[in-house]
């Protein structure tokens, strides 16, 4: 056994590890530091204050970070160099398998309208293999400006067509209808006035019913709903890998990338179409039923979504018993469980307050002066102390019964 004296009057007692409190440093064994730990509710980025009873006492040394002095270059690099190599590739990739001779064509567009031009007639065969994203955009641009150039259309936007036919790289003439100039035949030539005396519009989406095919048999429309190219129409998604279930038999509306329900395969669409059901009511369904609007566990400054699961509902954890506080109101509720009621007690040792406040003041004489009540009570009748103005009753001017606004 160590004395205490014995170690503090050595020299080596103030620098000794067998205290707790004894702090040589960062990383050495006498930095003990309490950092509370909750292991029985986790909270990541709660550091607010957390009882004894459910913290543990980690050491910081216990951690995987170093946090003390970084080493130079020199050392650094001698260290490396000592350390064994780890091998990521596998024995497989390193000594049997062969680079491929050829990838497959990048199929990435630019969402529903804007296509990527990159893509078009297998001009972008080669992964991306630049360095960086400056090295590709910026340095060797030109390839994919001389790419695109190439393959710019000049009359008006490339996805403006007039069919849901496949588009013809051909420049399609037309009457523009004012003083039978030449123009290109666009979208918005279709839908303007074709004669401006005679004021003939046309439909700006064409109300064409799909084709037999399409809608199973049941429906029946000739060959100029598509403009005379049924054979070479497809009738597939335009949106494959965004709104599987839509289909190319309805007219397009430029711009427009929502839903279209028009197939028997998707079965949401066409209910929703007919409308044989009602909507579920989104306001019955967050009611108490479906969300957890009880705050058992409360997490601190958490607002979230929070699933109504048996893990979820627990009880109250009774009180702590390791503060002060905690001890007297355990105590008193193990009091109050065992049948105590506190108001039945002797009160020697409190302050009666039955006789009321009165009873700390005594009069000092028994006259009392009868005009001075007499004033006091004419005068509080109309005016009470400390509460502002006096409230004078004026007669309202514009209706029978009422009363003016106070001052």
């Amino acid at each position: 056994m160590v004395i205490s004296s014995t170690i503090l009057s050595s020299p080596d007692g103030l620098n000794s590890t067998l205290h707790d409190h004894t702090h040589k440093g960062t990383g050495q064994a006498g930095n003990k530091s309490l950092l509370s730990y909750r292991h029985d509710i986790g909270i990541p980025g709660y550091t607010g204050f957390i009882s004894n009873a459910h913290s543990v006492a980690v050491p910081i040394k216990g951690n995987t970070q170093y946090i003390g002095k970084k080493a130079d270059n020199n050392t650094f690099d001698k260290t490396i160099t000592n350390l064994v190599q780890s091998e990521t590739k596998s024995i497989y990739s390193k000594e049997f398998a062969k680079p491929p001779t050829s990838s497959g064509r990048s199929e990435v567009g630019g969402g529903y309208w804007i296509a990527n031009a990159n893509n078009r007639n297998d001009k972008n065969t080669k992964k991306f293999i630049a360095q960086s994203t400056y090295k590709a955009e910026i340095q060797e641009s030109s390839k994919n400006a001389e790419a695109a150039l190439s393959q710019t259309i000049i009359p008006g936007l490339r996805f403006t067509r007039k069919s849901v036919a496949p588009d013809k790289d051909v420049f399609e003439e037309a009457d523009s209808g004012y003083n039978s100039q030449l123009a290109y035949q666009t979208e918005y030539s279709n839908m303007r006035m074709n004669d401006p005396l005679t004021g003939k519009t046309r439909s700006r989406v064409a109300m064409s019913a799909s084709e037999g095919e399409v809608a199973g048999g049941a429906a029946s429309a000739s060959k100029d709903s598509f403009g005379g190219l049924t054979a070479t129409t497809k009738f597939d998604s335009s949106f494959k890998e965004f709104q599987l279930g839509t289909t190319k038999g309805t007219s397009k509306i430029p711009g427009y990338s929502g839903f279209i329900p028009a197939t028997d395969n998707n079965t949401k669409a066409v209910s929703q179409a007919r409308s044989t059901e009602t909507r579920p009511n989104a306001k019955n369904e967050m009611l108490l039923f479906s969300l957890d609007q009880y705050s058992r566990d409360s997490i601190p400054h958490y607002r979230g979504f929070r699933p109504q699961d048996g893990g979820n509902i627990k009880p109250h954890k009774p009180p702590s018993k390791e503060t002060t506080q905690g001890r007297t109101n355990f105590e008193a509720a193990q009091a109050v469980a065992n049948g105590c009621n506190f108001n039945d007690g002797p009160r020697d040792h409190f302050r009666s307050s039955d006789k009321g406040i009165m009873s700390f003041f005594s009069q000092g004489s028994t006259y009392v002066s009868e005009n001075g009540t007499a004033y006091a009570e004419r005068y509080y009748h109309t005016l009470r102390p400390k509460e502002g103005l006096p409230r004078v009753y004026y007669p309202s001017k514009t209706t029978l019964s009422g009363y003016k606004f106070a001052q």
